[in-house]
C-alpha cells in the first residue's frame, strides 16, 4: 500500500487496534507517516518505508509492539518516535537517517528494547 499527501496520517491505528501486521507499506508527505496511538498492543510493523513526513513512524501510548526492518529517512522532524508511555516495544534493524532533528527518539517511554538500528546524519 502507498499513503501520501494526507493532511494528517498516512496509516493510523487508533484505540485498541491490536494484533495487526503492517508490511511493505510506503508513506510519504503526510503529517505522520504511520501513527499507532492510544492503547494499541502487539502490532507488528515490518519492512515499511516512511519519508518526507513530519514524523515517519510514531507510537503514542502503545505497548508490546514490534518495529522491525523499517526505513524512516528524510522526515521533517523525527524518523521513529516513541512517546508518552509507549512501553515494552521492540525496535530492531531499522534505519532512520537524514531526518531534520532526530533519528530515533523516545520520550516518557520505558522498558523498550532497541537493537541493531542505524541512525545517521540527523
Amino acid at each position: 500500500n502507498t499513503a501520501y499527501s494526507n493532511s494528517e496520517n498516512g496509516i493510523y491505528l487508533y484505540y485498541n487496534s491490536n494484533n495487526n501486521t503492517l508490511t511493505n507499506n510506503t508513506v510519504y508527505k503526510n503529517k505522520l507517516g504511520i501513527y499507532i496511538n492510544f492503547y494499541n498492543i502487539r502490532n507488528t510493523l515490518i519492512s515499511n518505508t516512511a519519508y518526507n513526513n513530519r514524523v515517519g513512524i510514531n507510537l503514542e501510548l502503545s505497548y508490546n509492539n514490534n518495529i522491525i526492518n523499517n526505513i524512516a529517512n528524510s522526515n521533517n522532524v523525527t524518523g521513529i518516535y516513541l512517546y508518552y508511555n509507549s512501553n515494552n516495544n521492540t525496535l530492531a534493524n531499522n534505519t532512520a537517517n537524514s531526518n531534520t532533528q532526530r533519528g530515533i527518539y523516545l520520550s516518557s517511554s520505558l522498558y523498550n528494547k532497541i537493537t541493531n538500528n542505524t541512525a545517521n546524519n540527523n
